[in-house]
Order: C-alpha cells, then structure tokens, then sequence
C-alpha cells in the first residue's frame, strides 16, 4: 500500500516550491491551451509549460509518495539543472511575451520564472 506524505512534503520548502512551481505552470498551461498561442514567443512558453509542469508533477508525486525521494531528489545535478533551465526558459519567453504586448499571461510566465530561479537558488545554498 502506498502512503501519501501530502502535508508533510509541503511543509517543507522544496515541497512548497515544487507545489506553486507546477499550479502556476498549470495556469499558463491551461491559458494557452483554452485561448491558443498565436506568437513564437507564446508558443514557446506554452511548450515550455507543458514540459516544465509536467515534469514538476512528476517530481511532486514521486516525493509525496516516498520520504526518501523527497529527500534525495533536491541533492541531484538534473533537479537543480531542471530549476535554472526552466526559470531561465520561463523568463526569456516571459519577457519576449511582454514586448508581443501580451502582458498577462508574460507576467504570469515570468512570476514562474521567478520562483523556478529562487528554487534553483535555494537547491544551491541548501546543498
């Protein structure tokens, strides 16, 4: 039987961070995926989204499911990899999205950015 750590994953910094990383990347997700992505730099973002929050679910799920995961997981090179290349992805689209004068779902993209690079700096202080 697996038991679930929900509560006391995210109570724990790397557990919040990952919850607000995939929710935001959800939205933007869902924005594009409802109301399409007619730019490059809006396509890009929405690739960016599908992957980035895909892959942050997944981490999600596999540290709820298993302590030993949560507590492995932030001390690998492709986690902390995974958190620049995704704030780094996130900010570049996010900016490129503003100046297509599509402000709301830029800020959105760069606000994931943001905490994807604070993430990664944690992930790099902490271990």
């Amino acid at each position: 039987m697996v038991q679930f750590y929900i509560r006391e994953y995210t109570m724990t910094t790397d557990g919040w961070l990952n919850l607000l990383e995939v929710v935001v990347g959800a939205i933007l997700w869902a924005m594009y995926g409802t109301l399409g992505a007619t730019t490059p730099s809006e396509q890009f973002l929405y690739s960016c989204a599908s992957v980035f929050a895909t892959n942050g679910f997944f981490f999600f799920m596999s540290s709820v499911m298993s302590i030993q995961t949560a507590l492995m997981l932030p001390k690998l090179f492709y986690y902390t990899l995974f958190q620049l290349v995704s704030a780094a992805c996130y900010i570049s689209g996010g900016v490129a999205t503003v100046g297509n004068s599509s402000v709301i779902d830029g800020i959105v993209a760069i606000v994931c950015g943001v905490l994807h690079l604070v993430h990664f700096v944690y992930s790099m202080i902490k271990n």
